[in-house]
């Protein structure tokens, strides 16, 4: 079985996705608040729910405030990530490249809407391997912030709209 952590480009068999917990692990005082302050967002998480990061190794650990990718995990196969993209000038210039990795037969519907007080380029599919349920890329911060997921539950729908702007 071969899982697609989405939005990073590493194909990871679940055997290698091993959570460790590191002792820097980020803390917020509420305890249900992940907060990067690299890219400048912050979401909500639901009760239990921990954000994860890979190392070199393809190792699960806890995600960290600055972290580049982080990743939350509904059941086995469903991911929820947040890339933080830097030196990219646009949501249009990083789409035009790499649309096909996320949609490789273009089964897409794709609008511009207001997203954290920004205008984004929001992609909705049918969830489903070649079409991620949705893909939100907007500008934050002098960089760009990529959301995507594969299959639309209500705890990635909430975790979108507790994305905000740090």
């Amino acid at each position: 079985v071969l899982l697609v952590v989405s939005g990073c480009g590493i194909s990871t068999p679940a055997s290698e996705i091993v959570p460790k917990t590191e002792e820097n692990e980020v803390v917020s005082p509420q305890g249900d608040i992940y907060q990067n302050t690299r890219f400048g967002y912050r979401i909500t998480l639901p009760e239990g729910v921990v954000p994860y990061a890979l190392t070199q190794e393809q190792t699960a650990i806890s995600a960290q405030e600055d972290s580049e990718v982080i990743f939350l995990v509904e059941g086995e196969t469903n991911f929820f990530t947040i890339r933080g993209i830097e030196g990219v000038r646009s949501p249009h210039e990083w789409l035009s490249q790499n649309l096909l990795f996320f949609y490789p037969t273009g089964d897409a519907a794709q609008q511009i809407a207001e997203f954290a007080g920004e205008q984004a380029f929001v992609l909705k599919g049918s969830g489903t391997a070649s079409s991620p349920a949705r893909l939100v890329v907007l500008p934050l911060n002098g960089n760009l912030v990529v959301i995507s997921y594969e299959q639309d539950t209500k705890t990635f729908e909430d975790l979108v709209d507790s994305f905000e702007r740090i």
